[in-house]
């Protein structure tokens, strides 16, 4: 909200992702894994003081988006280690290759990030660019409804407050 007295007062779309992105990893066996939530800024202070919880993977970039060094680290601190749990789980070699199914976005894609997945055995298959809606396992499920459950309980939210807000112009007056 703006401050009492300002001159500029922005307004927020349903479509603004201001400040913070959301990485999310399901798998063939209906896990549903730990999340990255990337904010927006250059060090730890950009966090927020929230006590999340303790697997999943909180972290920053310059414009709380995706990169190469955040899909790095969820690479490293997220999928792997999932990855060899369930090899261990299933008495399977570390040599057994594993599959992603990754988004075609550039940051996804780099020679490092194909990279650190090969030297961990995990192959990737790339969904094209404007397909995920159709092709990508987590859009046609989960993602589809946390967006729809997020929009619905955001326009509740905004709705509410602007009727509160619009009913205490009307009491001051």
């Amino acid at each position: 909200m703006a401050d009492k007295g300002s001159i500029r007062v922005e307004i927020n779309g349903l479509n603004d992702k201001h400040k913070i992105t959301a990485v999310f990893c399901g798998t063939i066996f209906g896990d549903f894994l730990p999340m990255q939530l990337m904010y927006c800024g250059k060090t730890r202070r950009c966090h927020p003081a929230f006590c999340f919880q303790e697997d999943w993977h909180i972290t920053h970039s310059s414009n709380h988006g995706s990169n190469e060094s955040t899909m790095l680290d969820y690479i490293h601190n997220i999928i792997v280690p999932y990855v060899e749990n369930i090899r261990d789980r299933l008495g399977v070699s570390r040599e057994k290759s594993a599959l992603a199914i990754i988004d075609q976005f550039k940051s996804q894609i780099t020679q490092a990030i194909t990279q650190a997945l090969e030297e961990n055995k995990i192959h990737s298959v790339l969904v094209p660019a404007t397909c995920t809606d159709r092709l990508q396992p987590l859009d046609l499920s989960i993602n589809k409804s946390a967006k729809n459950f997020l929009r619905q309980a955001f326009e509740k939210w905004y709705g509410h407050e602007i009727t509160r807000q619009l009913t205490t112009l009307d009491s001051n007056d």
